[in-house]
């Protein structure tokens, strides 16, 4: 956040229905634990959005980073039959929630 502002991260127990699972493809209703990371930054127009999860896509500049971070995130996720959600708009910031299935 370049202009500084709130970050704040959050742990849940959630559960997902076929609504929030249905537009996932291969996960399954059930209890996942839910990871919130949002903050009130610049957020992201939609032609970024569309790209954020893309390997060796960024938006910093040289020798800032190699646009690897979300998505090896996306891979951890997918791996462990988890699924992400995004929401993020320009001025408002974004909001990531991880979920992951909870297991007793």
């Amino acid at each position: 956040m370049p202009q500084g502002g709130r970050l704040e991260v959050r742990a849940d127990l959630v559960i997902a229905d076929h609504h929030h699972t249905a537009a996932v493809g291969t996960v399954r209703p059930g209890r996942y634990v839910r990871f919130s990371v949002a903050d009130t930054g610049t957020g992201m127009p939609p032609e970024v959005r569309a790209h954020i999860f893309d390997p060796f896509f960024t938006t910093k500049g040289p020798d800032k980073g190699t646009g690897l971070g979300l998505s090896a995130v996306h891979g951890i996720v997918e791996s462990h039959h988890g699924f992400l959600n995004l929401s993020t708009e320009v001025d408002r910031g974004t909001r990531f929630h991880l979920n992951i299935p909870a297991v007793d």
